[in-house]
């Protein structure tokens, strides 16, 4: 019970080269992979185990691949890191260009030749533990090697190349977003086109000696944060270059932004810089809406409004707009007009008409807008229609004669009637039941008649040059009518000019359901006269266990129903006196019609008292959603019972799962017989995975079930983004030698609180030992969620106390906060270094 929705991890996955793959099959994989072969936790190391560690920071090079065969994805390494507790980022991007995205590492061992651990990216977790280490040439630092999720025939497996490792205390390499940058399309003389480009620092601090660009008419802005001399801090540090393109002349920019950066791991990194520059902007070409007129008749109007876009690069002003065509013209309401220009990539509209003056198709018809000096001086939208014949001078009335066959059945013709607007209705009797053809565009004479009838989404028509026929001035006619599911053949179609009363036409005479001994239900039946002449009740009878005329409807002996459309109602009601179907008639006799009477059948289904229930619910699956978020869940509760339900309680369980108010259901209050409620019900999970051992429960006593319950459904995830909220002592505040202060009195993350560091600093230097112990005293309480910090001085010439706190998690960015505090020089305590003598 999954929604059919897809989700981030689907989304970003199929931009990272799994587009052949459906979005269904990638959710399947994505949570197999998750649940099936995530690395279980016996064959983890922790985090901060020492033997499990990196025992240094490294910095990830933007060199080497990753590429998984099945499915096909092909990606470039664009850089990372490693801390010194097996924890890191590696990020990469397609081949092709695009989004850079980022595989967590945990558990990373470094060596000389080798590397193991695990990288995630959403659900799908790679792992050395399934194969073997990464390998390098002794020294190098540049691995080699395969990662794989698991085992079976659901495994991904990665291969790995010139994945090179340097020290994080080498600023760079740069990596460039968007990379290529590509300014947008600009006109040779226009304003200057912005780009920005967003720098990333993968290493220790980079501080550019220059930045340089190249190409036609590309400059540097003052207003980005990029500069000469201007750290771009340890990674994931960054800052932005803003560029402007002022091209001289028509063509293609071929340039680049380069940065250079001494002593760090490239000596300069640059991007490519791209676009297209056009001569001086031009209006047009102009494209349009369709012009297909709507199906018309002679004599008319048929109208058409016609969107107009202007696909240049400078305003299109109308200097004409023409509509050719015979009967078809211009006609006010629109925006369009001369004189009112059509901005780039504007619209405006131009409503139009067509008056078909003879049946037939709209021919050598145009809207033509002329605009000078455009790309084209002028654009034209060919107009098309289609029209009938001449309408009837007046009114005529359908026999209850001849048949029509359609897919192998004839049935009856049973009435009708064509109006002298050339629409009307032929009514035909399939089984039992009288069936209405809408007809439109009819076109009547002695001896043919042209037109459309329909059936909801079937239409038949007359086709060109084959009308249905008829002996001259009998108006009796027979032929063909094409549809997309094959012919219509209509024999004996007939037409009266001195119209008749009826034939009779009924809605539906099906009851609702009733219950034996419970109160009667009712029914009203409108009677339309489909004739042209007055139709008078000689008799109205009805037949039928427990059916009665209620007598408050409008139809009465001796009381005419006036010529189409003239309708009138019958009140019905059914008290059933033993359960099952019912078989009745509605019957009414007008002498001189058309039929001596007409009826329509009485239906309904009787059953014994009335039982509640069972319940049953609408889609109980929550939206996939991040942990720590809420999604609000509305199940609509439906009775499908005879006799009302009544909750003697509602509960939802599961994890995060609660009832929510503005719902309609609730205990004590009926949900009547084949009636609704509404539940509201609020998500919000506190750990990643599926939601389990969720449900609605609503019990109603004596009803069918005790209770019925609906199965909760959801999917949680790990945010993607750690947050760290540190409630502190503000740096400017100094601590007072000999007094203990509380320096942080709470850190608060959505991920976990991988590690608390308080240090003590004497003139700059970290001690450490006895030193410490000497100069102050630190102490620190930290859980997964939270961290506190307290620090005492002991002297306070020199001395200084920081105080650094890191959270990440699995799948997680890093997030790092730090604060340091200087110690008060009243009273002034020197500091000595202990055994210094």
């Amino acid at each position: 019970m999954v929604r059919a929705r897809k989700s981030a991890a689907s989304r970003r996955m199929i931009g990272f080269g799994m587009r052949k793959i459906s979005t269904a099959l990638l959710a399947i994989v994505g949570l197999l992979l998750g649940t099936l072969f995530a690395i279980p936790a016996s064959m983890a190391g922790s985090p901060d185990r020492v033997d499990a560690a990196a025992t240094k920071v490294w910095t990830i090079q933007a060199q080497g691949t990753l590429k998984v065969k099945t499915p096909k994805i092909e990606a470039d390494i664009v850089g990372g890191y490693i801390d010194s507790d097996g924890n890191g980022l590696l990020n990469a991007q397609p081949s092709t260009g695009g989004d850079i995205y980022p595989f967590a590492l945990s558990n990373i061992v470094v060596s000389p030749t080798q590397l193991s651990g695990n990288a995630s990216y959403q659900a799908f977790n790679f792992s050395t533990q399934y194969t073997k280490p990464l390998d390098s040439t002794a020294g190098q630092y540049t691995y080699k090697g395969t990662m794989a999720t698991g085992k079976g025939a659901l495994a991904l497996t990665a291969t790995i190349a010139d994945l090179t490792l340097v020290s994080a205390s080498t600023p760079g390499p740069l990596t460039f977003s968007p990379n290529p940058a590509k300014f947008a399309n600009t006109v040779v003389g226009g304003a200057p086109t912005k780009l920005s480009v967003t720098v990333s620092n993968s290493g220790a601090a980079a501080t550019p000696s220059s930045i340089t660009v190249t190409g036609d008419g590309v400059a540097v802005a003052d207003t980005g944060t990029c500069a000469v001399g201007t750290p771009i801090g340890e990674s994931p540090g960054t800052c932005r270059v803003d560029l402007t393109w002022s091209p001289s002349e028509a063509g293609q920019l071929l340039g680049n932004l380069t940065i250079a950066y001494p002593n760090g791991t490239s000596p300069s990194n640059s991007v490519e810089l791209a676009g297209t520059a056009t001569d001086t902007a031009l209006a047009g070409p102009l494209t349009f809406s369709s012009g297909a007129f709507p199906d018309g008749n002679v004599g008319v109007p048929s109208p058409l409004t016609v969107t107009v876009t202007n696909t240049g690069t400078a305003a299109a002003v109308p200097s004409s707009i023409v509509a050719t065509g015979p009967g078809v013209a211009t006609a006010a309401g629109g925006t369009c007009a001369v004189g009112t220009p059509i901005a780039v990539n504007g619209t405006c509209t131009q409503k139009l008409t067509w008056t078909p003056a003879a049946a037939g198709a709209l021919q050598d018809a145009d809207l033509v807008i002329a605009y000078p000096g455009g790309d084209k001086p002028s654009n034209n939208l060919v107009l098309t229609g289609n029209s009938g014949g001449a309408p009837p001078s007046g009114d005529y009335t359908i026999e209850a004669n001849g048949t029509v066959e359609l897919v192998g059945q004839t049935v009856p013709i049973v009435g009708g009637h064509i109006d002298r607007t050339g629409t009307g209705v032929l009514n035909v009797k399939f089984n039992a039941d009288t069936v209405s053809l809408e007809l439109s565009n009819i076109s009547v004479d002695p001896t043919t008649l042209t037109g459309n009838a329909s059936y909801g989404t079937y239409t038949f028509s007359t086709q060109p040059n084959a009308p249905l026929t008829s002996a001259a001035g009998a108006y009796k006619y027979s032929g063909d009518l094409v549809g997309s599911i094959g012919k219509a053949v209509v024999t004996d179609l007939t037409l009266i000019t001195s119209a008749n009363p009826g034939p009779l036409l009924f809605s539906s005479g099906k009851f609702p359901n009733a219950t034996v001994g419970g109160a009667p239900v009712a029914l009203t039946v409108t009677v339309s006269n489909s004739g042209g002449e007055a139709a008078t009740p000689s008799t109205i009878t009805v037949q039928g266990d427990g059916v009665a005329n209620a007598g408050s409807g409008t139809c009465a002996v001796g009381t005419p129903i006036g010529p189409h459309p003239a309708t009138c109602t019958v009140d019905l009601t059914w008290t059933p006196t033993a359960d099952g179907p019912l078989l009745g008639h509605l019957t009414i006799a007008y002498p001189g019609g058309t039929d001596a009477s007409d009826a329509v059948s009485l239906t309904g289904e009787a059953t014994e008292p009335g039982r509640a229930g069972p319940l049953t619910y609408s889609n109980g699956a929550f939206e996939p959603i991040e942990v720590g978020q809420t999604d609000t869940l509305t199940v609509t509760v439906k009775n499908q019972g005879s006799g009302a339900a009544v909750p003697s309680a509602i509960t939802a369980s599961g994890s995060g799962v609660a009832k929510a108010d503005g719902g309609t259901c609730a205990v004590g209050t009926a949900i009547a017989a084949d009636a609704s409620c509404t539940q509201k019900l609020t998500w919000t999970p506190t750990q990643a995975g599926t939601l389990e051992n969720a449900d609605l429960v609503i019990a109603y006593p004596n009803g069918v079930s005790a209770s019925n319950l609906l199965v909760l459904t959801g999917e949680a995830s790990v945010p993607s983004k750690t947050t760290l909220k540190v409630k502190a002592l503000k740096a400017s505040k100094k601590l007072k030698v000999g007094r203990t202060t509380k320096v942080v009195k709470s850190a608060k993350t959505n991920a976990k609180i991988k590690k608390v560091k308080a240090s003590c600093l004497l003139n700059g230097k970290t001690l450490s030992g006895k030193h410490k112990r000497a100069a102050c005293s630190l102490k620190t309480k930290k859980t997964s969620s939270n961290a506190k910090v307290w620090a005492k001085a002991k002297c306070s010439t020199g001395l200084k106390v920081r105080v650094k706190i890191v959270a990440n998690a699995k799948g997680m960015n890093k997030k790092t906060w730090s604060r340091t505090w200087k110690v008060k020089n009243d009273p002034r305590v020197s500091c000595t270094i202990h055994g210094n003598g």
